[in-house]
């Protein structure tokens, strides 16, 4: 039975003299203890980041490989994320945890997780503040605690400052096990959680060759994620199994479930290639672990990327094409109530008196596609380019724009 520490965050704070601990050689055990004061018995998932070990340029090259937007946005997005690495840094940033918990999620609102940042001697605690609220919601608050600096919604400050943190064991053989990488992933399911799962969820989907869910409750006690981008990207990802005939059993269904999905019909249309997408996606079993390495010594992420490229590139395409079918439908239907209010179709363009063109037909039917408010913004005795209507080009309608497009 899991036990709860006997403290609230702040006693804890104090009692462990927490200090910032990401900067000396890995340590996983003391990387647990930084973040155990800030674990309640709901929490599912921690994210340890050093974005100083994070090279923008190879890391959006590879994006940009798979997703379509990203090429598009290729060095736009490499400098922004220069940028932001570059203020974290200098503001004496150097890591920082991301934690998500269930008592943070609500059908009301957008789940959202709080940031933890170690605070360490030259830390300008104000500055990273101001950083991580212009890149989440400024309605959140940046607050420090101690050594450390807390970034999330108000209500989730007053949460862990009662509540009493819970004893997670796993938590130092997780971030062991992710290794000493930029950026760790740990997945953390309670008993609770698994208790829920085989509840409500006694037969895993047929889609994937149904099955008990007591292959992955017991299959899956925690799970750890490793990502690096430098010197080379790569990806480890290790499960812990209750025993080794649980990994071996998950491991079953995990090959299992692809040879299920390889015979639909569905399946082969919008992945071709599949099976040597899912061998490469197939992990070994190391006693009572399930593990799963892809880098590119072993070759695993070049082969993967090829694979996905076509697959995704498509259903980029298929994405676009839609809503590209949807904007062309609403602006048929803003003209048809251009019609039914004039009684004429919307000219080519808005003229002056001597006929001379001034604003395109896109302008005409602002109001009966919803933007009446944009449309009185417009002076209409003036060209598209004028000083005062330049300045609404900005606001132009998304429905006016191509999804392909960047502009």
């Amino acid at each position: 039975m899991r036990k709860t520490i006997g403290y609230t965050l702040p006693s804890l704070l104090i009692v462990l003299g927490l200090t910032a601990t990401a900067a000396e050689p890995f340590d996983p055990a003391a990387r647990a203890r930084f973040v155990a004061p800030f674990i309640d018995q709901q929490t599912i998932a921690v994210i340890h980041a050093d974005p100083t070990r994070v090279e923008a340029e190879p890391l959006v090259d590879r994006m940009a490989e798979l997703i379509p937007d990203v090429r598009l946005e290729h060095e736009e997005i490499k400098a922004a994320l220069t940028e932001v690495q570059s203020v974290f840094t200098r503001a004496g940033g150097k890591d920082l945890y991301v934690v998500v918990s269930l008592a943070d999620i609500s059908f009301f609102e957008q789940p959202t997780p709080f940031l933890i940042v170690p605070l360490y001697e030259k830390t300008n605690a104000k500055v990273l503040g101001e950083i991580l609220l212009q890149m989440r919601d400024k309605r959140q608050v940046a607050q420090r605690l101690g050594n450390v600096l807390f970034v999330g919604p108000q209500r989730t400050l007053d949460r862990l400052q009662q509540m009493q943190p819970d004893l997670r064991p796993e938590l130092s053989d997780a971030f062991e096990a992710a290794g000493d990488t930029a950026a760790q992933v740990l997945l953390l399911p309670t008993d609770n959680d698994r208790r829920v799962i085989e509840e409500m969820l006694q037969e895993l989907p047929a889609e994937i060759g149904g099955g008990s869910s007591k292959v992955l409750t017991h299959g899956l006690r925690w799970a750890a994620v490793g990502v690096d981008t430098s010197p080379q990207l790569s990806l480890n990802l290790v499960i812990q199994s209750q025993d080794a005939l649980a990994a071996q059993a998950l491991h079953d269904k995990w090959v299992g479930s692809y040879r299920h999905l390889s015979g639909q019909e569905a399946v082969r249309k919008l992945v071709p290639k599949f099976d040597p997408i899912a061998e490469l996606l197939t992990p070994a079993v190391e006693t009572n672990r399930v593990v799963l390495t892809l880098n590119e010594q072993n070759q695993r992420i070049t082969a993967l990327l090829d694979l996905l490229s076509p697959p995704l590139e498509q259903a980029y395409q298929r994405v676009h094409r839609a809503q590209t079918m949807n904007n062309l439908k609403y602006i048929g239907l803003g003209m048809l109530n251009h019609v039914s209010a004039m009684k004429h179709y919307p000219l080519q363009a808005i003229c002056n008196e001597d006929g001379k063109p001034l604003l395109s037909w896109r302008v005409r039917i602002l109001p009966y596609i919803e933007q009446y408010a944009l449309y009185k913004e417009f002076h209409l005795d003036e060209p598209w380019d004028s000083p005062h209507n330049r300045t609404l080009i900005d606001k132009m309608p998304a429905i006016y724009r191509s999804p392909a497009s960047k502009l």
